[in-house]
């Protein structure tokens, strides 16, 4: 497997793909959320913006033959002021979950060129949680009560947004 930049031309290609990629991780938006990605329309123009935007970039992870794009991870709100820093959103076909993933990450993170990278996951994301802790993410703080989500039992209630961190230096 291996990760490379996004641009126009691949979005036409690898949307679909990043369409299975979120549906793999219904917890990415809330339950109230008014954007939905749920064809390939959508998840276009949803992708469209972060590519095209000056302070993002859209990476893809790739079988070796790029038949298949497994997974995205956007880098947003990028910023530089004596460190990079970028906000990071993942979304990650359950093909991969587990180990293939995180050594992916793993060297994604050796090779980043942001000193610092922070994330929001809800505390209902149990995986995503420790699958950022695995990769040594920090919880740094968090948000009360701040998204509602439809738990196990269906009902719908507002969860926590947890701040998590990593940063080169420590």
């Amino acid at each position: 497997m291996h990760d490379r930049v996004l641009d126009i031309d691949d979005l036409y290609r690898y949307c679909n793909d990043a369409l299975v990629c979120y549906q793999d991780n219904r917890l990415i938006f809330d339950s109230q959320n008014p954007i939905l990605v749920d064809d390939f329309d959508s998840m276009y123009g949803f992708l469209h913006g972060y590519i095209t935007a000056p302070d993002s970039m859209v990476v893809g992870i790739f079988d070796d033959h790029e038949d298949f794009m497994y997974g995205l991870v956007i880098f947003d709100n990028m910023r530089c002021v004596d460190k990079f820093v970028a906000e990071v959103h993942i979304a990650i076909s359950k093909e991969i979950w587990g180990k293939p993933i995180k050594e992916v990450f793993d060297r994604m993170l050796k090779n980043v060129l942001f000193d610092v990278i922070y994330c929001t996951i809800p505390q209902i994301a149990v995986r995503a949680i420790g699958m950022v802790r695995r990769m040594g993410f920090k919880k740094t703080g968090y948000i009360p009560c701040a998204l509602p989500y439809i738990n196990a039992k269906g009902e719908e209630k507002l969860y926590d947004l947890n701040i998590f961190t990593y940063r080169k230096d420590v």
